[in-house]
């Protein structure tokens, strides 16, 4: 059986410190698309209109009717 001597259980090591800079660029692309709005087109007496809408105008719009006198 080997005797051991009373260092032989320590490891020395020469230790070094230096800078080390690791670094990695990533690029993520996605689309997005996000609702802003309603575009609706409506017939009304016999013409076509265009408006926008914040929420959704179901089946029927409201519109308002103002009325002016003809020219004579």
């Amino acid at each position: 059986m080997r005797q051991y001597d009373r260092y032989d259980d320590y490891e020395y090591r020469s230790v070094r410190e230096r800078p080390v800079e690791r670094c990695a660029t990533r690029y993520v692309t996605e689309e997005r698309r996000d609702l802003d709005g309603y575009l609706v087109t409506y017939r009304y007496a016999g013409r076509e209109y265009t408006t926008r809408t914040h929420e959704h105008p179901g089946k029927r719009i409201r519109v308002r009717v103002e009325v002016t006198p003809a020219a004579a």
